[in-house]
């Protein structure tokens, strides 16, 4: 190989010992001489990209002070915090109690009351696809984990128990303090006792799922629909693959939405009215509810969410959409999900299922519900498990003869339900139709394009019952009277599924409802007159020893009521600071109410992200954080936590990483706290990080022809361990990531994702946008790139380079728009000042054509 020449972005093959070995001396004329060098513009022969060629550079351009709030990358902090949990209180479900109390107090009679509400408090409207983000995927702020820093006056090693309480205001506040605590208890007596006071009522469901295959409805879905002799009360009706446009994995707009919701409309089964409830969509995944008009005014508290689960959690057309409502006393959650695609990708399909189950959140009265909060959950869709380790002749034998049985050895779900690897406790009915997939479009015949796929029953719809609070046993709300595949309708590669079910849900009798209160009652009168609470804790320190970025770190530590009264905890905001804990920290079970000797796990989590890697990066934080746990009317523990952060490359500054001609973690933490205090001053030893050349030099050789590059997710365990290499191995290496393609591009995408300042600085986001003006557009955006600072020109024009070539290789299926789309979130993202602006889409999409331009206008 040969030596690097002097053009800084020339792609050409080079040794890479020489930019290693020689930012290692000490010759400042060496340094010098390179720094007078003029870099040549970009050649028109493409070979691979060679590492940072050794360069010493003048001071760096003085940035402007931009901090990364969560609004400002908000596009992306879900993206690297897929595990962001916010606390939820039972006060919106004690506010229930409360309310049937008046009700009660009314009504004397028999007669047996669900909960109705007017239909303008849920609405029709249609929830389109927006990008994930920590703040609108869930649409909640986290009092665990909140974006403030926390402190406490108490010394850092105090951890014994307090015998104080903190103090507390007026009695006015004391007095509501005392109300929500009994209204709490009452919810957690009177939720012990249900089965006193309700009766359950049959409800038909009906549930659906298609892969449409990016067609648009040419047939009547009145076979799939609405051919059961029993009228459904409610339709969720789940669809994959609606959009396969490539503006629909970037825009929410897409006209085959309303194409499909107006054909559903027409094959509704035709004895009673329908209304369609809710409805909600990610990219080609749809979630459509239609209730019948006797029930609509019986729903309420209907909530929906999304959760992308393709690169970066948005692009490759994979996550899953949810609905939850409640009727009567029951509450009911649907979820239709696509997981990824072809045989071999059962670790990938089984991560989907987690990151979802994991990540969908639903927020009702500001109260948060996971999925398994509800008596009911139903899970659809195309989770695109495969049948596997038979001849595809024999599979397309045995399909044919019925031998359905025979196949299920060898379908990838139910082997990994079997080793409770994925839907773990959930139920499948018993599978008596043909596989779903592959067909040739229009036809009942299996695949016959040259891949020929396997037949394969891709398609499924399974459930799952929580159990009894008061029993181990599961509730048995749920029974299914068909499942079946509907081969008549042919215009997908897959054929529709569907399921009817008999769902019970608890209707309140308000006559022994209204017994079983007031005998609640008089046990809360009863108990405000005995002892005040009390308790002890497991451990008063919880040390979560080495953190890296992230990756999740696990404690816990046990509470337990020694008293004899039910006991109300709960994590306190520390005095004058709006923080629970520190925006790092998430507490789950972050406040509880237990009986007389009942114990409860509380467990914490670290996770360190974009928002919080820079400040420990620099050394201007470190893990640790006192927690105030407050007894109601009782007294307070303090809880210390501490932890060791390891420094990483994702997180820390380009000027600060073009800096080091080691390892980050082959330096310390004095070293690079130093560092960082003179990244505006020092000098550079290279003019791109190493780590940003290795991960584009593997792509670039290895990886440019793969097919779906920068459109399918990795793994997230190689993709952590890609980031360990970077973090631990010298550039001098011979070794290769540790990772496949995908997660190789993936681990790209997080790196720029997770730069303190992004490539193009906030500051410049304007001039970038405004040069798109110019009657001369090569002309104004050569003048924007050249005037950033010295090291964000030379990495931005690098990875420009790069992204030039990709398009040059169809098999990739990479145009130069949809690399603008993927990119420009990474190199020129939205300003927090414009996210909350009704012109922030117009500003998404001229950040996109800023990127397109710089890509063709350098080719």
């Amino acid at each position: 190989m040969s030596n690097p020449s002097s053009n800084l972005f020339d792609l050409h093959e080079f040794d890479p010992l020489t930019s290693a070995s020689n930012a290692s001396q000490d010759s400042i004329d060496d340094l010098l001489k390179l720094q007078n060098e003029t870099p040549k513009p970009p050649p028109r022969r493409r070979p691979p990209p060679p590492p940072p060629p050794q360069q010493a550079v003048k001071d760096e351009a003085s940035l402007e002070d931009v901090v990364l709030t969560e609004s400002s990358v908000k596009d992306d902090s879900e993206l690297l915090d897929p595990q962001h949990r916010p606390r939820s209180t039972p006060v919106a479900a004690a506010r229930r109690h409360s309310s049937m109390l008046e009700q009660a107090s009314r009504h004397d009679g028999d007669t047996i009351d669900g909960k109705i509400v007017s239909k303008n408090v849920v609405d029709t409207s249609i929830m389109n696809m927006s990008r994930p983000s920590k703040s609108s995927s869930f649409t909640v702020s986290s009092p665990s984990r909140t974006q403030q820093n926390a402190t406490i006056g108490a010394p850092k090693s105090r951890s014994a128990f307090y015998t104080g309480n903190v103090p507390r205001a007026g009695n006015n506040e004391n007095g509501v303090e005392k109300r929500k605590n009994r209204d709490e208890y009452l919810h957690v007596f009177m939720d012990r006792r249900e089965d006193e006071y309700t009766v359950k009522e049959k409800l038909n469901v009906f549930v659906g799922s298609w892969n449409v295959n990016g067609k648009s409805p040419s047939e009547s879905l009145i076979e799939w629909l609405s051919k059961e002799k029993i009228h459904p009360d409610l339709y969720f009706i789940g669809f994959q693959e609606l959009d396969l446009s490539k503006e629909a994995f970037v825009f929410t707009e897409s006209s085959k939405e309303n194409e499909w919701i107006n054909k559903i409309q027409e094959a509704l089964h035709p004895k009673p009215k329908y209304r369609l409830m809710k409805s909600v969509r990610l990219i080609g995944m749809m979630l459509v509810l239609f209730v019948s008009e006797e029930y609509y005014h019986q729903i309420s508290s209907v909530s929906t969410r999304h959760v992308g689960t393709g690169l970066l959690g948005k692009m490759g057309n994979k996550g899953g959409v949810g609905i939850r409502l409640e009727m009567k006393n029951s509450s009911i959650c649907v979820v239709n999900s696509h997981l990824a695609a072809h045989t071999e990708n059962v670790k990938r399909r089984n991560q989907d299922y987690e990151d979802i189950k994991s990540r969908m959140k639903f927020t009702v009265d500001d109260s948060e519900h996971s999925l398994f909060d509800h008596d009911i959950l139903v899970w659809l869709g195309d989770l695109n498990y495969r049948i596997e380790g038979l001849q595809g002749s024999v599979v397309r034998n045995w399909a044919n003869d019925g031998k359905f049985e025979s196949l299920k050895h060898y379908d990838q779900l139910l082997n990994e339900m079997s080793k409770k690897a994925v839907f773990n406790e959930f139920v499948e009915g018993a599978i008596k139709f043909l596989p779903t997939y592959k067909y040739d479009p229009g036809t009942d015949d299996w695949d016959t394009s040259e891949k020929a796929r396997l037949p394969a029953w891709c398609d499924r719809i399974l459930w799952w019952e929580k159990t009894k609070k008061t029993s181990t046993k599961r509730a048995k709300y749920v029974r299914q009277t068909n499942y079946k595949s509907h081969r008549s309708l042919r215009l997908s590669d897959h054929k529709p599924i569907s399921s009817m079910f008999e769902f019970d849900v608890k209707a309140v009798d308000n006559k022994r409802y209204k017994k079983v209160l007031e005998e609640e009652m008089r046990r809360l009168d009863k108990m405000e007159n005995d002892t005040l609470p009390s308790a002890k804790i497991s451990n008063h320190m919880v040390d979560f020893g080495e953190v890296k970025f992230s990756r999740e770190v696990h404690r816990s530590i046990s509470i337990t009521n020694t008293g004899q009264n039910p006991c109300h905890f709960e994590f306190i905001t520390k005095p004058d600071i709006n923080a629970t804990c520190k925006p790092w920290l998430t507490i789950v079970h972050s406040s509880g109410l237990m009986m007389p000797n009942e114990s409860m796990d509380i467990q914490f989590e670290i996770y360190i992200n974009q928002t919080t890697a820079a400040n420990l990066n620099n050394g201007k934080e470190s893990l640790d954080d006192i927690l105030v746990l407050h007894l109601h009317n009782g007294k307070d523990f303090f809880v210390t936590i501490a932890g060791r952060y390891v420094p990483s490359c994702f997180g820390s500054p380009l000027s600060v990483l073009c800096r080091m001609n080691r390892p980050i973690q082959n330096y310390s933490l004095e070293e690079i706290k130093k560092l960082n205090e003179e990244q505006e001053s020092g000098q550079n030893l290279q003019a791109i990080p190493k780590e940003l050349w290795k991960l584009i030099d593997h792509l670039y050789v290895i990886s440019k022809e793969e097919e779906d590059l920068f459109q399918q997710p990795g793994l997230h365990e190689e993709v952590q361990n890609i980031r360990e290499f970077l973090d631990t191995q010298p550039v001098t290496s011979n070794l290769p990531l540790p990772g496949s393609t995908h997660s190789v591009a993936e681990a790209l995408l997080i790196f720029l994702a997770s730069l303190p300042t992004p490539v193009i600085p906030h500051n410049y986001f304007m001039p970038c946008i405004n040069s798109l003006q110019s009657d001369d557009l090569k002309a104004s955006i050569s003048e924007v790139i050249e005037t950033l600072p010295r090291t964000h020109h030379h990495v931005l024009e690098y990875i420009l380079v790069f992204l030039r070539e990709l398009p040059l290789y169809p098999s990739n299926g990479l145009s130069t728009k949809l690399i603008a789309e993927i990119f420009s979130v990474q190199l020129l993202p939205v300003p927090v000042a414009f996210t909350s602006t009704s012109s922030s889409r117009q500003f998404k999409r001229k950040s996109i054509e800023f990127i397109e331009q710089c890509i063709l206008l350098g080719g």
